[in-house]
């Protein structure tokens, strides 16, 4: 079909005595009949229309023609957030994130549902942290608020908290503690601490979360893997809360009251299915038989049976009572933990030698053994790299202990013997060799001759020769004794997982738990839950990327989403548009898989 085309004009020149104007001239022939059309014989008379605008003198023109300025490049009026909230809210939705939290705690704060502000805070938490107060100035840097449209003021400290209080309630927590003579920051252990807790809302909204994995995902429960961490805080003595309590941080920082986080997660998923906190006193042992209870009423809840089911644990977990707890005949169910090989030196005596099933780069020797008054099935693994790096540095650091403790000797040679027994003997133990006191591995002697003090120091050469032993060897139990070796260790090296989670809600750039801007029960409660939620949503998007052949860590994976941002335009005529920044391949199969361009 040919294209129609406009009549071409000109400019035209004319004069009114010695001064001379000019036009633009254009002319046309159009219909008398605006009904009739075409160009053929008897298709309707026509006539000429010329049109003239007028443009001034010749300095007229040069003046205007010197004022125009045409840049056909479009300006950048506004840059937003989009990859990243996007995909972490597009994840929420398939998970029916905010419809469970909404069902379980119905109601609104200012407008606002509580799901959205668990939601908002979910994804804030993401590589970004921003104080509850601030959080309305960052949710106007994203896209977020052109699909919800929740006013950005709202979003302050006071109605964060107020949609908190809604989940787990301040004022609720105060009542139990005064019902059972509790004061405001005592010491409690887990089982009466989630009494006076009474997070019953989270666990629903936990439990309605992996209802909708199961269904929308097709995920299994059937391995799991537990552990537990801790956070420091900056809070005083008489900060009044229950749950930062003094105790051994996995941080070095045990001058600071710490905070609890049970966890536990699928196996080669990385998605947690289960969470808790706990008084920052306790040690693993204790809150084992919680974890449990807990893993075995959700597991239940879904199969209908414990048939099948295996946790995975590590040997800080270990006593009589927690593995007979996993034996009890109602709810038994399969475990692969590990042992501490101080406990059990027969087994780290066997000669290398016997070690002659070869499994990837290890050497590993299979035999039996009663471990809490039952025959497990045992499996240890040797890596010859590692027994010699482990080695090489014991040596190092006896040397180092050695040489200093000389050191240390001659700047108190001169004083009485025995107070110069006790400070060596002091300076033995406060001195570390790995993670114990080189008093462990040292003998010595401090005597007199008559004129100086001499100082004897010898290696204990079983503690030695049983320590260098331990290098490099792995002592694993477990219930399964059908189960092959390579099943065994493949099982147990899946605890790495759980300290990949920890690493992430750690890590400034992923799922932080710091900074934690709460001090009371309550909020440190939901804040917890808030940050596993986080965890959730980044590991399923991780999880998604590997299902499409998308290899990469989950560090990479946020900073790619980042990069997508969506820029708004100003073209020349006032025309404005919304455009994603240029991606590259990676972030174009991101852009895609998440299904963003919805978004755009």
């Amino acid at each position: 079909m040919k294209r129609k085309t406009e009549a071409r004009g000109s400019i035209v020149l004319k004069k009114q005595g010695n001064r001379k104007y000019y036009y633009y001239s254009r002319s046309r022939r159009v219909k008398i009949d605006p009904n009739a059309s075409g160009k053929t014989k008897g298709s309707g008379k026509s006539k000429v229309v010329t049109e003239q605008i007028y443009l001034g003198t010749a300095e007229d023109v040069l003046e205007k023609l010197s004022r125009l300025t045409y840049d056909p490049q479009p300006v950048e009026l506004e840059s937003k957030e989009f990859g990243l909230p996007m995909a972490l809210f597009a994840m929420a939705e398939r998970v029916g994130l905010r419809d469970i939290i909404n069902d379980v705690v119905p109601g609104k704060v200012k407008g606002i549902s509580v799901g959205d502000f668990i939601l908002l805070s979910a994804i804030n938490r993401v590589g970004n942290q921003t104080p509850k107060e601030h959080m309305g100035k960052w949710y106007k840097k994203t896209d977020l608020r052109r699909l919800q449209g929740i006013n950005g003021r709202k979003l302050n400290s006071k109605n964060f908290w107020l949609a908190f209080e809604k989940i787990v309630s301040e004022r609720k927590i105060k009542r139990n503690k005064k019902e059972r003579g509790l004061g405001s920051n005592d010491k409690v252990d887990i089982d009466e601490l989630e009494k006076v807790l009474d997070d019953e809302k989270i666990k629903a909204i936990e439990m309605g979360l992996w209802e909708n994995l199961i269904k929308r995902f097709g995920m299994i429960l059937d391995v799991v893997v537990y552990d537990t961490t801790n956070f420091y805080t900056f809070h005083q003595s008489s900060t009044p809360n229950m749950l930062a309590q003094y105790g051994k941080s996995k941080e070095g920082q045990d001058h600071r009251r710490q905070i609890g986080l049970q966890l536990a997660i699928v196996k080669d998923l990385g998605i947690p299915v289960f969470h808790n906190v706990y008084a920052g006193h306790q040690n693993d042992v204790s809150l084992f038989p919680s974890a449990i209870r807990t893993l075995l009423n959700r597991y239940m809840e879904f199969t209908q049976s414990t048939e099948g089911f295996v946790i995975i644990f590590d040997k800080g977990n270990n006593s009589k009572k927690n593995i007979e707890q996993l034996d009890s005949r109602e709810v038994k169910i399969d475990f692969v933990g590990s042992l501490t090989p101080s406990h059990h030196k027969d087994l780290v005596k066997i000669s290398v030698d016997k070690f002659t099933e070869k499994i990837g780069h290890h050497r590993v020797y299979r035999t039996s053994k009663e471990v809490f008054g039952v025959e497990r099935t045992i499996v240890i693994t040797y890596h010859e790299p590692t027994y010699r790096r482990r080695v090489k540095a014991f040596e190092a650091q006896m040397k180092k202990v050695m040489v200093e403790t000389k050191r240390y000797f001659e700047t108190i040679a001169d004083g009485p013997t025995d107070e110069v027994r006790a400070k060596i003997e002091t300076f033995l133990k406060v001195k570390k060799i790995g993670t114990a006191q080189a008093l462990r591995y040292y003998n010595f002697e401090v005597t007199h001759n008559g004129w100086v003090n001499r100082l004897s120091l010898r290696r204990k050469r079983s503690e030695v020769s049983f320590k260098k032993a331990c290098f490099g060897k792995k002592i694993l139990f477990t219930s399964m004794r059908n189960a092959s070796s390579y099943e065994i260790i493949d099982y147990y090296k899946s605890g790495a997982q759980v300290e990949d989670a920890f690493h992430h809600v750690k890590d400034r750039d992923l799922v932080s738990y710091y900074p934690a801007y709460h001090w009371t029960d309550s909020k440190i409660r939901v804040h917890a839950f808030v940050c596993v939620i986080a965890l959730l949503l980044l590991k399923l998007l991780s999880y998604e990327a590997r299902e499409a052949g998308l290899e990469m860590s989950t560090k990479i994976l946020v900073e790619e989403l980042k990069d997508i941002r969506i820029v708004i335009l100003a073209y020349p005529k006032r025309k404005v548009t919304r455009k994603v920044t240029k991606m590259s391949p990676i972030q174009q199969r991101l852009f895609d898989l998440f299904e963003l361009q919805r978004f755009t």
